[in-house]
């Protein structure tokens, strides 16, 4: 049975993979084609979701840009790991459906939205976390909201 220093361990490995993808995202640049790579893809974030002995990890965060409105969420981007505490720096991304409405539901969720809130996190807490498709970065409102 694997103990939660293990756990952490391997969390945390695979958080620091997730990380290393999204800088190569972000940060790859060559001498002849620029920021190709991300220019190609489209995004700069590999969106995720983590789970807990509850089930979905979720956090309430603030929109400062909008009212100061809060959201819940338990989707995330990585921005960075101490791997000698086990923490992770997380930004929260804020999930909207087809309305333009917030949605925790992964049926409903059309499109996210990076914000300015983030948090600290004891990786000892996570039992597992699922990258979802980037194209939830790129993805526009179908329908509008009108107020």
């Amino acid at each position: 049975m694997p103990n939660k220093h293990n756990k952490k361990h391997t969390i945390c490995h695979a958080l620091n993979e997730l990380k290393t993808m999204q800088d190569l995202l972000t940060e790859s640049s060559y001498k002849y084609l620029g920021k190709m790579l991300s220019d190609l893809v489209g995004a700069d974030t590999i969106p995720f979701i983590m789970y807990t002995n509850d089930g979905l990890f979720n956090r309430i965060g603030r929109e400062t840009t909008t009212n100061d409105e809060t959201f819940v969420t338990n989707y995330f981007r990585i921005e960075s790991i101490n791997k000698e505490s086990g923490r992770a720096t997380i930004s929260l991304l804020r999930p909207f459906d087809i309305h333009g409405k917030n949605t925790l539901s992964i049926d409903e969720l059309i499109v996210l939205k990076k914000t300015s809130s983030s948090m600290s996190i004891d990786l000892s807490h996570i039992n597992g976390i699922q990258p979802l498709d980037i194209d939830y970065m790129k993805r526009k409102n179908i329908i509008e909201q009108k107020w």
